[in-house]
């Protein structure tokens, strides 16, 4: 267990570029990241994963400077700072649970507690106690693992070794991003509260799991753009404004139409070709006749046609004939295609 501790993450004028580009992906970043949580926020492109490599030390800035500052006013380059880093779509390491969470192969005395912990707070201690060797089962499709994982599971995993490791600096990018709504909620609450002496920095584009309190940094185009909370940020109603809405409104959408809500009102063409069968019909969630009560007219969300009617109306061209339900006359059909109502 990790006994260091740490007191910020400081960038100075942080510039990069990378080789062969015309325009720098960050621009002149200058903050400093205390100890807690701080969600890395903007829409693609404004440089959050540039930024991410800079703070692990898989990048040097092409201009400015990154030091972890620890107690006694001492500071060190990321790439010589203790850290734990967990990218969006972490390795799929074909080892033991035991192995995948230490990351070592011998083993140390007290890490079975330390590694249950850990499988506890990433959420995968229901699917480790179903399996007859516990956290000494080999998982992953290679080398005959008695267990596959789901993308999800795979993510949860890296999370605990992410847990295991103690670092006084995490690191991640999109953490959330194979997890569902209950899932990614939970990993947010737990960094929360894990963040006391520890500088905890994620990226993510859903807005709306950051814990309240949670300070966010907005990037546009390579700089930063805005600094507050998401109670803050809203009453600005700037960048990070555009981006909730936007992104709220299509986590509404999607739910909508995971949900049934949202329903197709016009036709769809089918045509006839030669001898080969047309495509049976587009069926509807409308019941049957037989099995609506008597007078009843089917319900439309956005339009629809109109009700039908057995009496007869007059047409535009004078001919007598029932209205077509679909709201199409047979002058206005084309031949040799079939319309689902």
């Amino acid at each position: 267990m990790s006994s260091s501790k740490v007191l910020g993450v400081h960038l100075q004028d942080v510039s990069y570029r990378y080789p062969h580009s015309h325009k720098g992906a960050l621009s002149g970043i200058t903050y400093s990241f205390p100890t807690g949580t701080t969600a890395i926020v903007g829409p693609n492109g404004a440089g959050k994963s540039t930024l991410v490599k800079l703070l692990t030390g898989l990048l040097e800035p092409t201009s400015g400077s990154i030091a972890v500052e620890l107690p006694g006013a001492r500071r060190l380059p990321p790439e010589q700072s203790e850290k734990a880093v967990l990218f969006q779509e972490p390795a799929h390491l074909y080892l033991t649970i035991r192995q995948n969470v230490t990351m070592r192969f011998e083993r140390t005395a007290g890490e079975e507690a330390r590694i249950h912990h850990a499988l506890e707070l990433a959420g995968l201690s229901g699917v480790i106690n179903g399996l007859p060797d516990g956290i000494d089962t080999l998982v992953g499709a290679g080398f005959g693992g008695q267990l596959d994982l789901s993308g999800g599971q795979w993510q949860r995993l890296a999370m605990a070794r992410l847990i295991y490791q103690d670092a006084p600096v995490m690191i991640l990018d999109e953490p959330v991003a194979s997890l569902d709504p209950e899932g990614e909620r939970a990993v947010f609450e737990l960094f929360a509260q894990m963040s006391e002496e520890r500088v905890i920095l994620f990226t993510t584009h859903r807005y709306d799991s950051i814990p309240v309190g949670t300070t966010i940094v907005v990037l546009v185009d390579g700089l930063i753009a805005e600094i507050g909370t998401h109670e803050e940020l809203l009453q600005r109603q700037r960048h990070y404004w555009s981006l909730w809405t936007a992104g709220r409104d299509q986590v509404t959408r999607t739910r909508a139409v995971h949900n049934g809500r949202l329903r197709a009102a016009a036709y769809t063409p089918l045509v006839n070709s030669g001898d080969s069968p047309s495509p049976a019909p587009r069926t509807t969630e409308i019941a049957p006749a037989s099995l609506q009560p008597a007078g009843s007219q089917p319900t439309w969300t956005s339009g629809g046609p109109a009700a039908s009617s057995a009496k007869e109306r007059p047409r535009w061209d004078g001919r007598a004939g029932a209205e077509d339900p679909s709201g199409m006359s047979n002058a206005t059909r084309e031949p040799g295609r079939q319309y689902v109502r």
